[in-house]
């Protein structure tokens, strides 16, 4: 088990995770669809959840619903984020995501209408 910690700072998967929090990550463990990684883009660290894997990567979305499912290589990729319960990993975060993430698209569906 390889572990290293990051803070968070912005809000994209609030309420489960907090701005300012810390997160700890393990960099050996095996990542799965509904797990929630830290991962390289172009020299900054985020926090997103994985919506889908495969040999070379992880595809990637946040549970806001602002940004566009993104594919990640595995290179790029801290590791899988410890702790946090079941919503931040496995089956149960992957259902808790995807229902967030499409709350969150109908309520601005519905304040812009």
């Amino acid at each position: 088990m390889n572990i290293k910690a990051f803070i968070l700072k912005g809000t994209s998967m609030w309420p489960v995770f907090l701005p300012g929090e810390p997160v700890f990550v393990d960099s050996t463990a095996v990542i799965r669809a509904g797990d929630c990684v830290v991962y390289d883009v172009e020299g900054k660290k985020l926090l997103h959840r994985v919506s889908g894997v495969s040999e070379k990567g992880a595809f990637i979305e946040d549970d806001a619903g602002t940004g566009d499912v993104h594919f990640v290589p595995k290179e790029q990729i801290d590791g899988r984020v410890l702790g946090k319960g079941m919503l931040a990993g496995g089956f149960l975060g992957f259902l808790y995501g995807k229902a967030i993430r499409n709350i969150h698209k109908f309520h601005r569906f519905i304040v812009k209408s």
